[in-house]
């Protein structure tokens, strides 16, 4: 009885650093399409000066 005690602990453990790693991976792929998202609009915004007759 014991022992099942510990291994499920263990399973808890190792499943809440499976989600931990999920999240850090999510959170970094959420940075870098925020960062592309923010370096597309720069360009758009250059291109919308170039584009206007000036």
């Amino acid at each position: 009885m014991k022992k099942k005690k510990v291994t499920s602990l263990f399973d808890k453990l190792k499943l809440e650093d499976k989600i931990d790693c999920q999240i850090r991976k999510s959170d970094l792929r959420n940075q870098n399409s925020i960062r592309r998202a923010s370096e597309l609009s720069k360009n758009l915004d250059s291109l919308s000066i170039k584009d206007q007759p000036h």
